[in-house]
């Protein structure tokens, strides 16, 4: 779980994990540019007082309610006994990530603690470097040979490498990945990054989204270069910019100093004297001010305007224009992940699909089983903008009104209004029409709304 604790630097915490019955744990963050990856076994700290501390916290039964502070508590416990050795191998202002190329090439260390052979003042730890300094991509960046891409790389799009690329949206957030670049010309763009292979729940498939999405992006290229499509609903979607490549080979697993060589990692290509160019990441346009769906200041944004209701039904409209253009074509885009993390608006409420996906859906808002169909962009559409969607439930939360529609049989019971208690179940449109709530249609607050307990009948 990503959290960030703070000491004389920040430290961003990405994955841990913990194994009762071997008595191990591993951690991964990030300090000062540099990645950390520490391991503790029980059985290499045995007898000292950190055992104590550090099982009661990694093994201690844990509860839904507790867990965050837990974690947070045994990132502090194994920080505490390790700060002196990180303060010596990461000094504050040694490095920083300023390009992506930087991101790609983090120093890199890992460690290992031991019961100290000799004990020198309280300290009964002894910390291990059993690697390092390597070079290793940060934050799951994955570069990926050119040689070894699945799908092709339009030849009218330049390419661009990570070098000149200046990440600016670390200090907003020092737990996200790098996504908002500056180019040379001082120009902003929204990046993809090509990231690793994951195993995608609950079907156990192992794939890799990040270079789908890439793939899918560049097939949409196609269409604003063609002249037959109506660039008219095209506007919903990011156009892809530039292609992001990096001279950076990853670490070889079996010589953790010697990075891959382009045989090595293509052994059906011929050798290199430098490393291959390899795919970091594809360059879309950059939308200002433009926010999630899902973001609760998005929902209030909305809501501030006359009408919310035409608001959603515009864009539910606008989107989906833009999937009928998409699913025209042959063979037909599917986005494959429609819902409101994959719809950013912008401050006048322009609406722009992204997260595209040829085969990966997160199964909140649509069927896995029809995933990559027409039918699941169709439904992730209906289920995010439609009458009884996500964003119509959303907007009633906001507002606090009943919205009542004819094909609703669902009823309320008053439990209190003016201090009486009233009895017996009867439609909304009753409560409203004989005014029991002392309120106006338009104008039910949110604390008279949640009086009303909404059930099937």
């Amino acid at each position: 779980m990503s959290t960030i604790r703070y000491f004389d630097v920040p430290h961003v915490f990405r994955f841990g994990q913990q194994d009762d019955q071997t008595h191990h744990t591993w951690m991964r963050f990030y300090r000062a540019a540099t990645c950390f990856e520490v391991t503790i076994d029980g059985p290499n700290i045995a007898g000292t007082p950190f055992e104590q501390e550090w099982a009661r916290r990694a093994f201690a039964p844990t509860s839904h309610t507790n867990f965050v502070q837990n974690w947070n508590d045994f990132c502090d416990c194994v920080l505490m006994q390790i700060l002196p050795t990180l303060q010596e191998l990461a000094p504050t202002g040694l490095r920083s990530w300023t390009t992506l190329e930087d991101y790609i090439k983090t120093t890199t260390y890992k460690l290992s603690l031991h019961k100290a052979t000799t004990k020198t003042g309280n300290d009964d730890i002894q910390v291990k470097i059993d690697e390092g300094p390597t070079a290793r991509p940060a934050f799951e960046l994955h570069p990926e040979l050119l040689l070894n891409l699945n799908f092709p790389l339009p030849d009218d799009l330049p390419h661009i490498p990570a070098s000149v690329l200046k990440v600016l949206n670390q200090d907003k957030d020092l737990r996200q990945r790098p996504y908002k670049v500056q180019l040379p010309d001082s120009s902003l763009a929204y990046l993809i990054p090509a990231q690793g292979k994951i195993k995608s729940m609950p079907s156990g498939t192992i794939g890799n989204p990040s270079l789908s999405t890439i793939a899918t992006h560049l097939n949409l290229h196609n269409l604003f270069t063609d002249p037959a499509t109506p660039h008219s609903h095209l506007k919903h979607i990011p156009r892809p910019l530039a292609i992001v490549t990096t001279p950076s080979a990853p670490p070889n697993p079996e010589s953790p100093d010697k990075p891959l060589s382009a045989s090595e990692d293509a052994p059906n290509q011929s050798t290199l004297t430098t490393p291959a160019p390899r795919l970091a990441g594809l360059l879309l346009t950059y939308l200002p001010h433009a926010r999630p769906l899902s973001d609760t200041a998005m929902i209030t944004h909305i809501t501030s305007f006359d009408d919310p209701t035409s608001t959603r039904q515009s864009l539910h409209k606008s989107l989906l224009q833009t999937t009928r253009v998409l699913h025209a074509k042959d063979p037909p885009i599917i986005h494959g992940n429609i819902n409101p993390h994959t719809v950013m608006l912008s401050v006048k409420l322009c609406p722009y699909l992204v997260g595209f996906s040829t085969d990966v859906a997160n199964g909140l808002y649509i069927d896995h089983s029809r995933a990559g169909t027409k039918g699941a962009d169709q439904e992730g559409l209906v289920s995010t903008f439609g009458e009884d969607g996500w964003l119509a439930h959303k907007i009633n939360q906001e507002t606090g009104k009943a919205r009542i529609d004819q094909h609703w049989t669902k009823r309320a019971e008053v439990q209190a209004t003016r201090g009486t208690e009233c009895t017996g179940q009867l439609c909304v449109e009753e409560i409203l029409d004989h005014n029991m709530l002392n309120l106006e249609v338009t104008e039910v607050t949110e604390s008279s709304y949640h009086k009303l307990r909404f059930f099937s009948q």
